[in-house]
């Protein structure tokens, strides 16, 4: 388990609401460094974490997820990834949509689909 500790390895990450709500919020993450398990450890301690995960998130929070909302996993997308392709070193970017039954969550909590 990994945790926000002043002793460990230096990361950061960026933060930005997309779909604001009252029972959970639509949150855009940029990771600056690449710690293990980065996004979730940050968000949880800020008091955000990720709905589904069930190692740094809330327990309650979870289950009415999958209760009321029809969660059944850990609410992370990778909706773009940027890199240098290592043979010829163009930066490339490479875009997912979010997928069918993360949207329907969205939908359950009232949240915008397509910020």
């Amino acid at each position: 388990m990994m945790r926000v500790d002043s002793s460990g390895q230096e990361s950061s990450t960026a933060f930005t609401p997309l779909s604001p709500g009252e029972a959970a919020s639509l949150m855009e993450a940029h990771p600056h460094t690449g710690r293990t398990h980065q996004i979730r450890v940050h968000a949880a301690a800020l008091g955000l974490p990720v709905a589904g995960d069930d190692r740094y998130g809330d327990r309650d929070f979870n289950a009415d997820m999958k209760s009321r909302h029809g969660l059944s996993r850990l609410f992370l997308h990778a909706s773009s990834l940027r890199f240098v392709h290592p043979a010829d070193g163009r930066l490339l970017t490479v875009r997912a949509p979010l997928p069918a039954d993360l949207e329907a969550v969205l939908r359950s909590l009232g949240l915008s689909v397509r910020p």
